[in-house]
């Protein structure tokens, strides 16, 4: 389920408990004692006469889970100052040429005649939209330079962009991608599994903490991602029943578990 305080309650009130597993540490003989089904069935049945509900252990979307990393996380990189003042500054202009695109028939052909592309305007309730709609900017940025999107946002009349703002945009690109790669990942429909969740978290780690040298501004968003992965993921390395899964899936590689504790 979702993390919805109405499903984590339900499941802590009505979820069983996780019966406790036992391995012989020999290689001694194992003695099984056959039992009378039915004699079993009867008795769970008294046991459970009171319970009118009983729900299997809780597993929390972890594509939900992944989305909060991205949105509540990342917010923790304005502890920094520098990084607030320049990313509410950047933020700010991309707010509004999104604004006038999307509210002005003139604007849009504005931004259509200069940069021959849409812009995307991001949806409050869909983070990836965010992330889109700032890589849209930025492609302007990469394939047309800086210049046509300053010109573009004097004619509508908007702030220009200053240097370290567009390398900003940039920066913010360049570190929001690969947790919109693992964000998909999670969440596809037909090709997500048990056992891809921890090596895509551990790919995730990697990759951020690669990415933190080449930085100038984006290190505390960088650094806030990580600790939101530690806190809200990092429970999960200790589990077998992930490890196991993780380790026998067939598309797996072994470069990607190299971080796990097997």
């Amino acid at each position: 389920t979702d993390n919805g305080s109405n499903f984590v309650k339900a499941f802590n009130k009505f979820a069983e408990e996780p019966k406790p597993t036992h391995s012989t540490q020999d290689n001694s003989v194992i003695e099984f004692t056959f039992s009378n089904l039915d004699k079993i069935m009867a008795d769970d049945d008294n046991k459970n006469s009171n319970r009118l509900y009983c729900l299997p252990p809780h597993h929390r979307c972890c594509a939900h889970t992944m989305n909060l990393v991205a949105v509540a996380d990342a917010e923790a990189a304005n502890t920094d100052a520098h990084y607030k003042s320049l990313s509410r500054a950047t933020f700010g202009k991309r707010a509004g040429l999104w604004n006038k695109s999307s509210r002005s028939p003139l604007a849009a052909e504005a931004v259509i005649s200069a940069t021959q592309k849409t812009l995307i305007v991001p949806n409050s309730t869909i983070w990836n939209s965010f992330y889109f709609a700032v890589a849209k900017i930025n492609s302007i940025i990469e394939n047309q330079t800086d210049s046509v999107l300053n010109s573009l946002c004097e004619k509508l009349g908007l702030p220009l962009f200053r240097p370290n703002e567009v390398i900003f945009v940039s920066e913010y690109v360049t570190v929001m991608h690969p947790v919109a790669k693992s964000l998909d990942t999670l969440q596809a429909e037909t090709q997500c599994f048990m056992g891809i969740l921890l090596p895509t978290i551990a790919s995730l780690r990697t990759w951020l903490d690669q990415l933190k040298v080449t930085l100038r501004y984006a290190v505390p968003l960088a650094n806030a991602l990580l600790a939101g992965l530690n806190r809200r993921f990092g429970h999960l390395e200790q589990r077998k029943d992930l490890l196991q899964a993780s380790v026998s899936h067939p598309h797996v590689l072994t470069c990607e578990l190299s971080s796990l504790q097997c």
